[in-house]
């Protein structure tokens, strides 16, 4: 009787054993599933708030968006900032500029009168410049549908990125981290002179853009401030008194002050971007230059080349009384979770 005894109470402990294992795992599993749902219902309510309250007529300056579109030219993945907005009583001009991965390298376009069907091409300047010019020409009464399939997002207009944008953003732009994001994209990237600029340049000498010329702005990078000297060269300006300021052509370039690397309260120069429009002047000896300045100036040598990065802008204006608002589909605005535009349409 005793070893039966044994055996029954051993039985009636495992089974409360088991009973309480499992109990302790479905209270565990239900707080977890509690858990996951807040966060699932706290996530949903960012999403539905971001789809359905956020206005194309809302942006601010230095906010970020993508644009989601069948056009083969312009790259979906490619971030743009809102750079200006121009407001004239209830309407928005806003213009957005983008980061260098703006276009794709290989698309399909119809080149006019030489071809009579869309066609793979690498992209260049002088076939960006074919379709600047078709977008304006009539053929049998009507604009070619091939710069609608190429270059332009439904209500925008894009074009490169000229030198008088980005002398407004350097001039109308106060804050330093809006306009270090405008104009820093981290390379080098072609602009187009779209109004001559002459004047007195690097070293005192009179030199100038011509209109219809296109230049690669360079990015120049410093270590320290021991190089303060070698900003009139490679930047078209000079730092003193904890300023920069630029010689009277130097109407679009970009000199950045930062922070020494060791000694964080001594300012310096750590970067700048600059097109050159005389000769270089640069000795070899200065480790500044990164890259090989085998050409005379920044002036692009050749517009059948596809070794440039292009920028572009987009332009719209929006009216806070239209009758069918445009809504941003999705995200924060911000450089990491950047807004996305599809077609305009409130979402549900």
């Amino acid at each position: 009787m005793k070893k039966n005894g044994f055996i029954a109470t051993s039985i009636l402990y495992t089974f409360f054993l088991v009973f309480l294992t499992l109990f302790v795992a479905l209270i565990a599993n239900y707080l977890h599933n509690r858990v996951l749902l807040a966060k699932i219902d706290e996530t949903s309510r960012e999403i539905l708030a971001g789809i359905n309250n956020t206005r194309l007529i809302d942006l601010e300056v230095g906010e970020h968006i993508k644009f989601k579109s069948d056009d083969n030219l312009l790259n979906s993945e490619a971030t743009w900032t809102v750079a200006l907005i121009e407001t004239n009583g209830l309407e928005k001009k806003y213009y957005f500029i983008s980061d260098l991965n703006a276009v794709n390298n290989q698309i399909l376009y119809q080149r006019r009168p030489f071809e009579k069907v869309d066609k793979i091409h690498t992209l260049t300047v002088d076939l960006y410049e074919n379709i600047i010019t078709n977008k304006n020409n009539l053929i049998n009464g009507n604009y070619p549908t091939s710069y609608d399939r190429a270059i332009k997002y439904s209500g925008f207009t894009v074009y490169m990125v000229n030198s008088s944008f980005l002398t407004r953003i350097r001039n109308e732009i106060n804050d330093p981290l809006i306009i270090d994001e405008l104009l820093n994209p981290g390379g080098n990237y072609l602009v187009y002179i779209d109004s001559t600029i002459s004047g007195r340049g690097p070293n005192g000498v009179t030199s100038r853009y011509q209109s219809g010329d296109y230049y690669e702005i360079k990015r120049y990078n410093f270590t320290s401030s021991e190089q303060n000297s070698l900003i009139p060269k490679y930047c078209g300006g000079e730092f003193k008194n904890l300023k920069a300021t630029y010689v009277e052509n130097n109407k679009f370039g970009f000199i950045h002050i930062g922070n020494e690397p060791i000694n964080k309260d001594v300012k310096y120069v750590d970067y700048c971007y600059y097109a050159s429009p005389v000769p270089y002047n640069h000795p070899n000896t200065e480790l500044v230059v990164q890259f090989s300045e085998d050409k005379p100036n920044d002036i692009i040598s050749s517009k059948q080349s596809n070794a440039y990065n292009f920028r572009m802008i987009a332009e719209i204006t929006v009216s806070a009384n239209q009758a069918t608002p445009s809504y941003i589909a999705g995200g924060k605005g911000t450089v990491l979770d950047p807004y996305v535009f599809t077609d305009g349409r409130k979402q549900s």
